[in-house]
């Protein structure tokens, strides 16, 4: 399996406008205990767009950034 990735990745500055961008992200960078899944299908559902553009919400708004989109996926456990 592949040590790099690409994330979209939002980020709020300081004037709290939000900024996304494409990253490479290594897998060193994720959290431990978390799933590692080869991932071979992915999308980005319209409430990651909504909470992506800044717009709150109930169920899509983002508690913490950065904030690592992407939700639906499928492809293989690690």
């Amino acid at each position: 399996m592949k040590k790099s990735f690409k994330a979209l990745v939002t980020m709020q500055n300081n004037d709290g406008t939000y900024i996304n961008i494409v990253k490479e992200r290594t897998t060193n960078e994720l959290p431990d205990g978390d799933l590692l899944i080869q991932v071979e299908y992915s999308s980005l559902n319209y409430k990651d767009a909504l909470s992506a553009s800044g717009i709150k919400g109930n169920n899509y708004s983002i508690s913490s950034y950065p904030w690592h989109r992407c939700r639906r996926h499928s492809g293989k456990i690690k």
